[in-house]
């Protein structure tokens, strides 16, 4: 092949679009907690951001860690270990959270380490698992071998709403 040609066959190569290696496949938002891994929908991530210091708020469940400020924004911290049933040991080294995009609350969970982006083909997800949280409006969607380890996928947007991280004074008023 000439120069010419191996520029023209690159070009050609080149000017493709970006089809096969992506198209059917999902992505999905992968981290760390509780020694374990989970992945989550990026569209239901707004960013990740180091927790240099929190207010904690009196009389919080255990599961409410405090507030953080966000750019002025204030921010829920939240630990989801103890409805995952995961240990609640403390976390070495820095603190890290995934602040959610959540159309009413402002929200971010505690993570251990964040791993990246994986794409993944859905038919590769295997049944959701069954867990403590409950057969049905449980917020695991299945798991997924990749990476050379298990990922559980989880609904975050289901399970910020959980009614076991919502407080709810006006109950406590009524006894």
């Amino acid at each position: 092949m000439s120069p010419q040609e191996v520029f023209a066959h690159r070009a050609a190569q080149l000017s493709r679009p970006i089809e096969t290696a992506t198209e059917g496949r999902e992505q999905l938002v992968v981290f760390r907690l509780g020694g374990e891994r989970y992945g989550c929908a990026p569209r239901v991530v707004q960013e990740l951001v180091e927790v240099a210091s929190r207010t904690v708020v009196p009389g919080a469940p255990e599961w409410m860690l405090g507030l953080i400020n966000l750019r002025g924004r204030v921010c829920s911290l939240v630990d989801v270990r103890p409805i995952l049933e995961l240990p609640a040991e403390p976390l070495a080294g820095r603190e890290l959270a995934l602040v959610l995009s959540h159309p009413t609350m402002a929200v971010a969970i505690l993570v251990e380490a964040l791993e990246g982006m994986l794409g993944y083909a859905p038919e590769d997800v295997h049944s959701a698992v069954t867990h403590a949280a409950g057969a049905s409006g449980h917020p695991f969607q299945g798991q997924l071998l990749a990476g050379g380890g298990l990922v559980t996928i989880l609904d975050l947007e289901q399970l910020v709403n959980e009614e076991t991280l919502t407080v709810d004074h006006s109950k406590e008023a009524g006894s």
